[in-house]
């Protein structure tokens, strides 16, 4: 990554820390931490982060041959010690912090950045400009 591309990116993106556990919806994991019923102060501010629970596209990834391979989420399923993880066959289910995984960075592009090519497809990923 250039000194070009790096400066598209956000640099102040809130990711929020919602917990979600069993059976309960990650819809209000944004607003709510689902496992008190209470609304949730819990963020942090970077330039990266993670998914949370429901907005990673499972299956829809190219990674290799083994659909056993699982990805951190940024979404807690408790407060002690673990997270969501997603398999690639779109459930979700919770790890040990102490447990390896892969991850899947997400970032924000900055609001003058356009695509002014591609498809946004593996062969021909989008091109961007940043004005």
């Amino acid at each position: 990554m250039n000194s070009e591309q790096l400066n598209m990116i956000e640099d102040n993106t809130t990711w929020y820390l919602g917990t979600v556990s069993t059976r309960m919806s990650y819809k209000l994991a944004k607003y709510r931490d689902t496992s008190s019923k209470i609304l949730t102060t819990k963020t942090t501010i970077s330039k990266v982060g993670l998914l949370r629970f429901g907005e990673l596209m499972s299956g829809k990834f190219n990674i290799g041959n083994n659909p056993d391979d699982t990805y951190w989420l940024l979404t807690p399923f408790n407060d002690i010690d673990s997270v969501r993880y997603n398999f690639l066959n779109g459930s979700s289910n919770p790890l040990s912090i102490n447990d390896s995984s892969g991850i899947k960075p997400s970032l924000n592009l900055k609001s003058n950045v356009i695509i002014t090519g591609g498809d946004g497809t593996k062969n021909n990923p989008f091109i961007l400009s940043g004005n």
